[in-house]
C-alpha cells in the first residue's frame, strides 16, 4: 500500500493516478474524502495535518509514503527545518524507521512520471530544467547553517532525535 499525502492535489492527483495505473494499490489522504473525486480503486482516508493522530492511523500498513511537503503543513515543520542534519533521504528514512522499529527505503521515482505531471502546470523546458538542477543534489547532504538557534531560540536537533520524539507520527 503506498500512501500518498496531497491527493487531491496538482502532483498527487496525477500521482495517484499514475501509481494505480500501475496496479499499486493506493491510500489517499485528504481532509474532505467526500469530494476528493479520486478514482474509486484508490483507498481514500481522512486525515488533517494539523492533527498528527490521524495521519498515524493512515500510514499503518503502508510499505511506501509519498509526502508532499506543502499539503503536510504544520506535521513536518521541524522535519524540514531539520531533515538537513541527518544527510540524505535514505539516511532520513533510516533515521524514522529505527525509531519506529521498522526497516524504510527512498525509492526515486523515475523523471518521466515527475515530468508527465509536472508539464500539465508548467512549461516543459522549466520541467526539465527543474530535474537538471535536482538531479545535481541527488546523494549529497545539505549543507546547514549553525544560525538554527539564534533564529528559534533553541538548540538544533538531530534529525534521530526528531525522528523518536515524532514516531507516532509514522506508525
Amino acid at each position: 500500500m503506498i500512501l500518498v499525502t496531497g491527493a487531491t492535489g496538482k502532483v498527487g492527483r496525477h500521482l495517484v493516478a499514475g501509481l494505480l495505473a500501475e496496479g499499486a494499490p493506493v491510500r489517499a489522504l485528504t481532509r474532505h474524502p467526500e469530494i476528493a473525486g479520486l478514482p474509486a480503486a484508490a483507498e481514500v482516508v481522512s486525515a488533517d495535518p494539523a492533527r498528527p493522530d490521524t495521519i498515524a492511523a493512515a500510514v499503518a500498513g503502508t510499505t511506501a509514503v509519498f509526502v508532499n511537503a506543502t499539503a503536510a503543513g504544520s506535521v513536518l515543520k521541524d522535519l524540514m527545518t531539520e531533515a538537513a542534519r541527518a544527510g540524505t533521504q535514505a539516511e532520513q528514512a533510516q533515521a524514522i524507521g529505527a525509531a519506529i522499529g521498522r526497516q524504510l527505503r527512498v525509492t526515486e521515482l523515475p523523471p518521466e512520471v515527475f515530468r508527465t505531471a509536472a508539464t500539465a502546470y508548467m512549461p516543459a523546458a522549466a520541467v526539465d530544467d527543474l530535474l537538471r538542477y535536482l538531479a545535481g543534489y541527488v546523494g549529497r547532504t545539505a549543507e546547514m547553517s549553525d544560525d538554527l538557534p539564534a533564529l528559534t531560540g533553541r538548540p538544533a536537533t538531530t534529525f534521530a532525535d526528531w525522528a523518536v520524539g515524532h514516531a507516532a507520527s509514522f506508525r
